[in-house]
């Protein structure tokens, strides 16, 4: 189990509140908890660095990709 670091917690949020005071509606759940990794990280080499696919929300109704370097552990023992 991972999550997004705060700073990149921080730079949706603020994406968010951007678009929604352009009147660009902001819906669906976000991925600002904890996200389980589905499979075999790959290799992004525009970067150096791999990308992981994962999924989140209620029984992992939604997914998403995120550089290795914006993730970190989830607290030991944490759900989605």
């Amino acid at each position: 189990m991972v999550r997004y670091k705060q700073r990149v917690v921080e730079q949706m949020r603020e994406e968010c509140r951007n678009l929604h005071a352009q009147g660009t509606p902001v819906t669906g759940p976000h991925p600002f908890g904890n996200l389980r990794i589905y499979e075999a990280p790959q290799a992004d080499p525009a970067s150096g660095s791999y990308i992981y696919y994962y999924e989140y929300n209620w029984g992992g109704t939604s997914e998403g990709a995120a550089r290795e370097d914006d993730l970190e552990a989830a607290e030991p023992g944490a759900h989605m």
